[in-house]
């Protein structure tokens, strides 16, 4: 996927999101409730997924939808957009490396503000803990 599939890439996991709302309760108290997907998690799921074809994506949350009961990860829509039967019409290219044309200072600050998100989350690696 590139930047400009972005928007066709949201609506697929808006889609996904309203198909599999999540149930709150239990036994005759259950609810459904929307499944709220935030700007941080589309960025996440892009990011995590961008390696494929858009029309792979959408081909793989189709199959998904007839195929599974819960919402998936994005492992999940990985495994489905690249199993996926596509019709022969739209038989697409294997996916290629673009190169990164991003000035290193901005990959530097990318790279460490994904870091920071991640020990805010999940704390300090062990790695880190050793080197101070």
């Amino acid at each position: 996927m590139v930047e400009a599939d972005k928007s066709r890439f949201a609506t697929v996991m808006y889609w996904l999101a309203e198909k599999y709302p999540l149930i709150k309760g239990k036994g005759a108290i259950r609810e459904e409730v929307p499944r709220e997907l935030g700007r941080k998690d589309l960025g996440d799921w892009f990011e995590s997924l961008k390696d494929l074809h858009i029309e792979r994506i959408e081909w793989g949350a189709k199959w998904l939808f007839g195929h599974s009961r819960f919402f998936p990860k994005p492992a999940d829509l990985r495994d489905a957009a690249e199993q996926a039967p596509v019709p022969k019409a739209l038989q697409l290219p294997a996916p290629t490396l673009k190169p990164d044309t991003t000035p290193p200072e901005v990959r530097k600050r990318e790279v460490v503000e994904l870091l920071t998100r991640f020990e805010g989350k999940f704390g300090k690696s062990e790695r880190e803990a050793v080197r101070g």
